[in-house]
Order: structure tokens, then C-alpha cells, then sequence
């Protein structure tokens, strides 16, 4: 579904919050798909840093 540079954001209405992760800007904003370690999880680079996400949490940004 997505290849490593893709630009995402979360998908409010399927984003699974994280408390601990997103205390530091996980899901904020546009973030960057950097890696592809399974076929439901990629690796976003958030403006806070990195974390592994769900692509079912996940969309496409093609507006910017």
C-alpha cells in the first residue's frame, strides 16, 4: 500500500492512540514512510522521531 518516501498522516477514524508514543508527536502532523519491516507496519518519521505504525492507522497524503 506504501513505498518508502510516501508522505502520511494519521486516519482519525482508524488511528489506534498510543499515550506513551504520542506524548512526543507521534501522528502529528505529515510524517514520511522510511522503512517497510512487515506488510501491515511501516516506519514513519514524525517530526518528533521514528515509530512503527499500522498502515490500517495510516493515510495517504497527496494534497501538499
Amino acid at each position: 500500500m506504501f513505498k518508502v518516501g510516501d508522505k502520511v498522516r494519521k486516519n482519525p477514524a482508524t488511528w489506534d492512540a498510543m499515550p506513551d508514543f504520542d506524548a512526543w508527536g507521534r501522528g502529528e502532523g505529515i510524517g514520511v514512510v522510511v522503512g517497510i519491516p512487515w506488510d501491515d507496519f511501516v516506519d514513519v518519521r514524525w517530526t518528533g522521531g521514528l515509530c512503527y505504525e499500522p498502515v490500517a492507522g495510516l493515510e495517504l497524503v497527496t494534497d501538499v
